[in-house]
């Protein structure tokens, strides 16, 4: 598949809580052929939308304003499989080890290694 084309039909949920970044990502994932997208601000929000808006894709920041680190996110994602990545100012190293391995993307990220991830986590 295309890395162009690696998100095209698919509804994509971003959870980030800057909108700066949050608009940066969409425009990642916009380059990866989505235009089906949700962007999730917080928490609460987050868990709504994924019963509601039903991504088939995820990227998810760990360390949200409302909650600190938090992981609820991840693990609702993992227990519907529906693929995600991690995007975060912190280290891959860092995430519990239920967590550990999947794709992740660091902050600030770069465009090949966005979708680098994101052609992981859809393995």
């Amino acid at each position: 598949m295309s890395e162009q084309k690696l998100l095209a039909g698919r509804r994509v949920l971003i959870v980030e809580d800057e909108a700066l970044i949050a608009i940066a990502v969409e425009d990642e994932v916009r380059q990866l052929g989505c235009d089906d997208i949700f962007v999730a601000y917080n928490k609460a929000q987050a868990l709504v939308e994924i019963d509601s808006y039903k991504p088939a894709f995820a990227i998810i920041d760990v360390n949200l304003t409302d909650n600190g680190e938090d992981y609820e996110i991840a693990d609702t994602l993992v227990d519907r499989g529906i693929p995600f990545i991690f995007s975060s100012g912190h280290l891959a190293g860092e995430l519990p080890d239920r967590h550990l391995g999947r794709p992740f993307v660091s902050k600030p990220m770069q465009s090949k290694d966005f979708a680098d991830a994101v052609a992981m986590a859809l393995r």
